[in-house]
């Protein structure tokens, strides 16, 4: 979790929609460029990237997304079970 208020400070209300857009781009430019695959997916009632890759030979799952001025990255590696660990960890995170 990261805190992305200060990016908010300079813009009006009616501009967040746009720079969680850009922000979601520019990541999705750079899991590209990395070779990576990506899926725009909506997670809790926000756009979200959905991606897969290796982490050290270690098969991992990974979704990126803004919301309440922060930046949430949810990520699973495992050997074992990816889909359901992963699947488990996304009904399961709660931002309170």
């Amino acid at each position: 979790i990261y805190d992305e208020s200060s990016s908010y400070k300079k813009l009006q209300t009616a501009d967040y929609a746009l720079f969680e857009k850009k922000y979601l781009e520019e990541y999705a430019t750079n899991l590209k460029n990395a070779g990576m695959r990506y899926t725009y997916v909506t997670y809790q009632g926000v756009s979200a990237l959905e991606y897969t890759f290796d982490q050290q030979g270690l098969p991992t799952k990974a979704l990126i997304f803004l919301k309440n001025k922060k930046s949430y990255l949810l990520q699973v590696g495992t050997s074992l079970n990816l889909n359901t660990k992963y699947s488990l960890l996304k009904s399961s995170f709660v931002i309170l």
